[in-house]
Parts: structure tokens; C-alpha cells; sequence
């Protein structure tokens, strides 16, 4: 129990013992790598104890030059007579109220009156003390012999720096004093507000900055993007750059550039800015290919191995569309393809997958016979449990024969399948996660269908989507391999294609409030780079509401995204989040004793405003929604002043999609090499310990790699009473 105040000592007692103020409380105080001892195999090291009143322990490893070896642990304890123990929290936030404790250990045999104080001050500045105590800073008590007693004082933290707390017991025998320094943290966190838009005239996008904040710092940064072929140069430069040389990779390597190029060339621009190297890529690449044809026309993955048939219908399907972009291509070695793909097709009747693919790539080349026409028809009766890749090569193919009417058909059945998400205005095809058919793939399964639909219905509202989910997924400059990377580039290349955007040129205009700020006049050659404008705080930006308004005046979609990045120092931060969105809760943890099964334990959800006593276990609720699926994520989870984490010593870990944990002074950190779409949980448990009345500071995600991608929770309370 916290001790009472007692009277001054009377002028009849002794006076009280000088304190040494002990600062040192370094953990490890001696470490050698090598001491050689005398002839008598004795050595002596000078020691100096830091100043903890604690058990040590050294170990001593011996080697002798014929290898025998030897090892000893010595145990030795510092300790004082009288002892104070200062008892607070690792960190501080500022506008935290905290409980301060210091223990007073008596280990005299006779009762001790016993004078107890704490000064706080400002460790690095000559400014005010970051807390400020309530109450009297000097007290008296009677502890007992070989007892403790334990007092308290109050203080609130009023400003972020470091603060050295010293507790002082003088008594007339022995005296004792120690002092800590500790941080206080700002309140407040690091906050991203995002707007991301598509338009054909104008666009309008908003951010309020609040009046508490760090305007220093704050950031606004607008990105345009004025086609869509912009986005697609990264990718090609990865495929192009891959160190491996298979048969799909090199297919990869020069097919959607060659694609791209063409489509761009159509548009009035040199093949120049994709790939100035290009026609010698594709040349060294269609050689390469050609030697790894096998005799029986197909290919697999490197020479040495059997025919594949996937990987024979890509190689098939990438000669097809080099054909049909006027390059020159061996139009024996795609016979032989054609051949092996027709003669391997009746093999992949429980393989609509493939057979589907096939199917497409064989129509698409004018071959068409009664097995073939009978093969699609039972695919195309089948077709509502065909997986959106699948359907998609099937309305292919359709479309390739001038079936428009099962074409369409198909084309709304594939619509259906279409997963959006209309909080980023975005459709998934697929699946996300781990997958057993390549089929099933969510970017190879929005790929093509985003490739059918542009073909099929170019109008579907899902295509515009579809691209969306495409630009947005990526990792960098790829998806996940080659292979899907390259699908993908040739899938928003077909929509691009087919939008026409690339050819218009026009002026971006940017605006706040009426008033002109910068404009870009967009040639149809310049079109496939991007523009960008950074803005500090001042004439284009300030707290409250900034309105700003982006116009086009020239023909096509153009894209626009807007991060603006502030520190907020505001009571109650707000949860906010670009892609990934987490919410934080609390639940005590109640153990429970039953007659049969012995002790269990339950978890309820704290209140608002609701206290917990200290001692008690918590249980900490992350839960995470991610859009789209990625890779390398932190969670950063802050936590009350007044609480410790409980280390997990054993057992499957809490909350268990991550690769790491790492416990901080002030944060739990979690580290998520992937993630997918979807909900997800994250829990771990605390334990409240110094009582007081807690800021919980947001909880912060941000991908490691792609920082616009980022999350903070909502600002958390916690009060812990005695």
C-alpha cells in the first residue's frame, strides 16, 4: 500500500545520511574476448560494478594450447541496507497522467524513519520539466525492519522531450538514490490522406489539415499519369531485364514490349520509347525459341526436357500476336506449333484449363474441325463451372470463329464472376492466395479476362475496374512472376488498344479554389510520361479544408493519384488508410474456474471509458483489410505507457500471419512477408502495470517497400487503477 505522509524529523534525530545518486544501470559490465593467464594460470581483472542492486553473473571459458578447456559461473550481489526503486513506465506521452512509485527497502533489523523524495527535470534543455508533479514532491514514512514501503506521487507529461526522474530515501543510517532518464513522446502520429481518380475533363479531390499538427512536415503530392501506357513501362523493363532465359521467360522477355511498341506505333510514336534495343531483343529471342523447338513441334521448359503443353500454346499465342502486329516471324516453326497443339488437344478433356487455351490459340489460327467444334461445345455447356480463366479463352475463341451470340453469352457470364470493390472502384477475377491451378491465379485470371472483355464487351463498367485491380496490384515493376506479368501487360495493352486514349493531346490544369497553380500541356507522343508536383505548406496548402480540381481538356482517361502526408498532433487522431485499413481493440481477460475443466479463460471487450486494475491481462484485437493483396508489410502496434507485453514463450504464435514479432518500449512490432486480400487478425496480450490515465497512439502499417501504401488506427484511451 502507497505509505502516508508523516511529520518533519524532530530536531532531537539525527541528521540524515548523504545519498549517491546511482545513474549507472548497464546489464553487462565486463566482457573479454581473451585474457592470458601466468605461468601459474592465474590472471586478474580489475572490475567495476555499475550501480544495480542486483544478482551478477560471470563466466569464465579456459582453453589450453593442447586443448583442454574448462568453464566456471560465479554469482556476486550489489545491494545497500536502505534501497529506493523508482517504479515507471518505459516512455511517457505527452498529456498522459501517470502514476510515479518509488519502494523503500529497510534492510536493517530495526524500524527506519525514512525522508522520500523525487525531483523531475529536463534531461537535454533548460526549459520546464516534460512532467509536471501534483502534490508535495517530500515525504516521510516509517518502514519497517526488512520491509518495503511503497509512495506514490502524480504527474501529467506536458511537452515531448527526455526527462531525468531522481528519487531520493534519506534516513539517519544509510541513504539511497537513483536516477532514470525517460522519453516523452509527442502526441500525436505520422497520417496519410489519399485520392485516387480516372477522368476524362475534370476532377475534384479534397484534404483538411487539421490545426494541430507539425506544419513543417506536412506534404502534398500529386501524381498524373496521362495514359495508361505510363504505367506499363516498368514492367516491361523488368521483364526485359530477367536473368533467366526458359522457354517462357524468354517468350516474356520480348513479347509485351513488342506489343506495346506496335500498339504505341500505331499511335503515332516511336517503338523508341519502349525499347530503343527492341528489334534485336526480339530477334536474339525468336532465334532462342526456335532452338528450343522440339521434333515433335512442341516445347517445354528449357530443350532437354519433353514437350510442355502450356508452355507450347504461349509460345504458340505470342507468334500469333507478333504476326499480327507486322513483325516477322518463322511461320514454319508456328505450324509446327499449331500442329503439336492440335494433336495434344483430345488429351485434355479433364483439363478444361488448357484445353480452353488451346482451343483459342488453334481458332484464332483458322484451324476448326468437327473434335474441335465438339470439344467447345461441351465446354460451353458447361460453362457457368468453368473458372473465370477458362471462360475467358473460351469466349476467345468464340469470338475468333464470329460466334458473337455464345461470345456474348459468355462475355455476361464472366461479367458475373467479376469481385469489385467499390471502395477503390476495382475488380478482381480469381483467386487470391495460394492456388493449385494456374487458372485460379488472380492476376493471371484478371489478365485474361480484363483481355476477353476488351475483345468481347468493351463497354462493361468491370473492364474499367479490371484495369484498376491490375495497376493497383503491382509490386514495383511486376506482379508476381514473369509469366503473369507479361499477361498482364498485354491485357491492359488490349484495353488500351482499344480506349484509343494514347493518341489525343490536351493541357492539365491544376487549381485551388478558383486560382490556376501550374498546367502541362500533354503532346500525344509525351503521353506515356508521367507528371508530378510535391507541395510544403503555404500559399497552395494550410490547415483547414484545400479543394483542389484537375481539368482535361484533351481526349482519352487520364489518371490521377494525390497523397498528402502531415504529422497530427490532435486530441482523438482519426483512423485513415490508402489499400490496408486497421481498427484496434481491447479485451480483458477473465479466468474462469469450472468444477470439471478446471481454469479457462474469456476475453470482454473494454467500453469506452472503462478501467482496468493493475495486474490485469489485456488482449489486443488488430484487425486488417486489405484491398489487394502485398508483400512486406510492418504493423507497428503503440501501446499504453502503463503496460508490458507478455512475451509468448511456447505454442503456436497469437494472431499467427506473421513472420516476426519484435517487443519495443513503447511498440509491438509485426512483420508480414505476405498478405492477402481480405480480412485478417493480429493478436497479443499485455499486462497493465503503473497505474494512470494512457494516450494509446494510432497503430501504424505501411508496406516496407511501397510507402504510399500505408494505415493508422484510430487514437485509443486507457485508464489502469490501482
Amino acid at each position: 500500500m502507497p505509505a502516508r505522509a508523516e511529520k518533519a524529523v524532530s530536531a532531537g534525530e539525527p541528521p540524515l545520511s548523504a545519498a549517491a545518486v546511482r545513474a549507472d544501470f548497464r546489464s553487462t559490465i565486463f566482457w573479454s574476448p581473451m585474457i592470458e593467464t601466468d605461468s601459474a594460470g592465474m590472471a586478474r581483472v580489475p572490475l567495476k560494478y555499475a550501480e544495480s542492486l542486483t544478482q551478477w553473473r560471470a563466466t569464465a571459458r579456459a582453453f589450453t594450447a593442447d586443448t583442454r578447456v574448462g568453464e566456471v559461473f560465479v554469482k556476486t550481489r550489489t545491494r545497500k541496507n536502505v534501497m529506493i526503486r523508482l517504479q515507471a513506465p518505459r516512455f511517457f506521452v505527452e498529456r498522459d497522467l501517470v502514476t510515479l512509485s518509488a519502494n523503500v527497502h529497510n534492510e536493517f533489523a530495526e524500524p527506519l524513519r525514512v525522508k522520500v523524495s523525487i525531483t523531475v527535470a529536463a534531461a537535454t534543455d533548460n526549459e520546464e520539466a516534460p512532467l509536471q508533479l501534483s502534490g508535495e514532491s517530500v515525504r516521510w514514512v516509517e518502514v519497517g525492519p526488512r520491509a518495503q514501503q511503497r509512495v506514490d506521487w502524480t504527474a501529467r507529461a506536458t511537452r515531448p522531450a527526455p526527462v531525468n526522474i531522481t528519487v531520493t530515501a534519506e534516513s539517519g543510517r544509510e541513504s539511497d538514490a537513483m536516477m532514470r532518464t525517460y522519453p516523452v513522446m509527442v502526441h500525436g502520429a505520422p497520417k496519410m490522406l489519399t485520392a485516387a481518380g480516372s477522368f476524362k475533363n475534370k476532377w475534384t479531390f479534397s484534404f483538411k489539415l487539421p490545426e494541430e499538427r507539425s506544419p513543417e512536415v506536412s506534404r502534398l503530392k500529386i501524381i498524373v499519369t496521362p495514359s495508361l501506357a505510363a504505367s506499363l513501362f516498368d514492367c516491361l523493363s523488368y521483364l526485359a531485364d530477367y536473368p533467366y532465359g526458359c522457354v517462357e521467360q524468354t517468350m516474356s522477355r520480348f513479347l509485351p514490349s513488342a506489343i506495346v511498341a506496335r500498339t504505341l506505333e500505331r499511335q503515332g510514336l516511336s517503338r523508341d520509347d519502349v525499347d530503343p534495343q527492341l528489334s534485336e531483343k526480339l530477334r536474339d529471342g525468336l532465334a532462342r525459341l526456335a532452338g528450343f523447338q522440339h521434333n515433335d513441334g512442341g516445347w517445354g521448359w528449357w530443350t532437354a526436357d519433353d514437350s510442355n503443353p502450356w508452355m507450347s500454346t504461349y509460345v504458340c499465342f505470342g507468334l500469333q500476336l507478333l504476326g499480327d502486329a507486322d513483325y516477322n516471324i518463322d511461320r514454319n516453326m508456328l505450324d509446327r506449333g499449331l500442329n503439336y497443339l492440335r494433336n495434344e488437344l483430345l488429351k485434355q478433356g479433364d483439363n478444361p484449363d488448357m484445353a480452353a487455351f488451346m482451343l483459342y490459340v488453334l481458332g484464332k489460327a483458322g484451324r476448326s474441325d468437327a473434335e474441335m467444334d465438339k470439344l467447345s461445345a461441351a465446354l460451353y455447356e458447361r460453362r457457368e463451372k468453368l473458372s473465370p480463366s477458362t471462360l475467358a479463352l473460351l469466349g476467345l475463341y468464340y469470338h475468333s470463329k464470329k460466334d458473337l451470340e455464345k461470345s456474348g453469352v459468355i462475355g455476361r457470364n464472366l461479367v458475373g464472376f467479376a469481385k469489385v470493390e467499390k471502395s477503390n472502384d476495382t475488380a478482381q477475377f480469381g483467386r487470391t492466395g495460394v492456388v493449385v491451378r494456374w487458372s485460379e491465379a488472380a492476376v493471371e485470371a484478371t489478365a485474361l479476362s480484363l483481355y476477353a472483355l476488351a475483345e468481347i464487351a468493351p463497354e462493361e463498367p468491370v473492364v474499367r475496374q479490371a484495369v484498376r485491380w491490375l495497376v493497383y496490384n503491382r509490386r514495383g515493376n511486376r506482379w508476381n512472376s514473369t509469366r503473369d506479368t507479361a499477361l498482364a501487360v498485354l491485357a491492359l495493352n488490349a484495353y488500351l488498344e482499344k480506349s484509343g486514349e494514347q493518341k489525343s493531346a490536351g493541357t492539365l490544369t491544376l487549381s485551388r479554389a478558383g486560382r490556376v497553380m501550374d498546367t502541362w500541356r500533354i503532346e500525344a507522343e509525351t503521353r506515356v510520361r508521367p507528371r508530378e508536383l510535391t507541395l510544403a505548406e503555404g500559399e497552395w496548402l494550410a490547415a483547414g479544408n484545400n479543394r483542389y480540381e484537375l481539368a482535361w481538356d484533351g481526349g482519352g482517361e487520364v489518371y490521377a493519384f494525390a497523397y498528402l502526408t502531415f504529422f497530427t498532433k490532435e486530441e482523438d487522431i482519426t483512423a485513415a488508410g490508402n489499400e490496408v485499413f486497421v481498427s484496434r481493440k481491447y479485451y480483458r481477460v477473465v479466468p474462469k474456474e469450472t468444477l470439471l475443466q478446471g481454469v479457462y479463460e474469456t476475453k470482454v471487450e473494454l467500453e469506452p471509458g472503462e478501467s482496468v486494475r493493475s495486474g490485469e491481462r489485456l488482449e489486443v484485437e488488430l484487425s486488417i483489410d486489405c484491398k489487394n493483396n502485398y508483400e512486406y508489410l510492418v504493423f507497428e502496434d503503440y501501446k499504453p505507457a502503463g503496460c508490458e507485453p507478455i512475451a509468448q514463450v511456447s505454442g503456436p504464435a497469437w494472431g499467427a500471419v506473421y513472420t516476426q514479432m519484435e517487443l519495443r518500449d513503447e511498440k509491438v512490432a509485426f512483420f508480414v512477408s505476405r498478405m492477402n486480400q481480405g480480412r485478417h487478425e493480429i493478436r497479443y496480450q499485455l499486462r497493465a502495470e503503473v497505474p494512470g490515465a494512457f494516450h494509446v497512439l494510432p497503430h501504424q502499417a505501411h508496406a516496407m517497400y511501397v510507402p504510399e501504401i500505408r494505415a493508422n488506427s484510430a487514437e485509443g484511451r486507457l485508464e489502469i487503477a490501482p
